[in-house]
């Protein structure tokens, strides 16, 4: 009888107040947010989307939130160093399998600063449906099998709607394969490399402004294969392209990568692919 009550203590105070939910990045956090709809679940969000994730540290008041949370919901691929130690941790990258984990590039900062591999899943809806979503529906399940049946109703509705977006984006990619786009930071090889579109990263360290030799051979590379576009991320800041863009009579296209204006991961990647839509008219 003794054991029988405090499962029971767990239950009740899971059907009453929910599941408390800690999302490092704002993409993690929208992604909760739809699938724990209707539900009582709390999410927080760790790292504002203006912020830069590389960079973070987090405060006593953000370790606090992490070390009360049912789970957190972090990318991995080492994006989150200080959540080592912590036990309640669930990494997206570990249900993605290894063979559609990208290389990071040896010149690009997230060799030097995030291990082997790029770190930047969360832009690839396929990834994201395919693998995302399904095994954190499984942890919510276990973690809250009451509401079990509405977890899997709201994934299933949510890869629908993902679904519709591959299309869209399969629409508007697919005539760039074997092309490139110049962006300021590499977050978009998961997303492009779908397509066979190398991405060409101007950054070369946190806060470390491209050489000129670098700038000069992603101008050289650009005009010789088929160019999508350059893009400027919110949280860079954009003058880094101008030299480029000028060179290359493009217009610069501002990309959202980490949802600053998206209320929910289906807008997040609909802004997503209005900035690609946007550099393919703009040629």
């Amino acid at each position: 009888m003794r054991k029988i009550i405090p499962f029971i203590m767990v239950i009740l105070t899971t059907t009453l107040f929910g599941l408390n939910l800690v999302a490092t990045i704002n993409p993690y956090y929208l992604l909760l947010k739809d699938l724990v709809a209707s539900t009582n679940c709390g999410i927080h969000l760790l790292i504002k989307p203006t912020s830069n994730p590389h960079t973070f540290s987090p405060t006593i008041s953000d370790v606090k939130k992490l070390s009360a949370a049912d789970f957190v919901l972090a990318n991995g691929l080492d994006l989150e160093p200080y959540l080592k130690g912590y036990k309640n941790v669930i990494y997206a990258s570990d249900f993605i399998p290894k063979e559609f984990l990208i290389e990071a590039d040896e010149h690009q900062e997230d060799h030097h600063d995030h291990g082997k591999f790029n770190p930047h899943i969360w832009l690839s809806p396929k990834l994201v449906k395919d693998f995302i979503i399904p095994k954190v529906v499984e942890v919510l399940s276990q973690k809250d099998p009451q509401n079990e049946e509405i977890y899997r109703k709201n994934a299933f509705n949510l890869i629908k709607r993902l679904e519709d977006i591959q299309v869209r984006l399969d629409q508007t990619l697919r005539n760039f394969e074997n092309g490139v786009l110049v962006i300021t930071h590499p977050s978009t090889v998961y997303l492009t490399s779908e397509y066979k579109i190398k991405t060409l990263a101007l950054e070369e360290g946190h806060g470390k402004e491209p050489s000129a030799k670098k700038i000069k051979e992603i101008i050289e590379e650009a005009k010789q294969r088929k160019l999508l576009g350059i893009f400027a991320e919110k949280q860079f800041n954009p003058k880094l392209l101008e030299q480029i863009a000028k060179e290359l009579k493009q217009k610069i296209i501002v990309i959202d990568h980490l949802g600053v204006e998206a209320n929910n991961i289906v807008e997040y990647y609909e802004n997503l692919l209005k900035a690609f839509q946007e550099a393919v008219q703009a040629r």
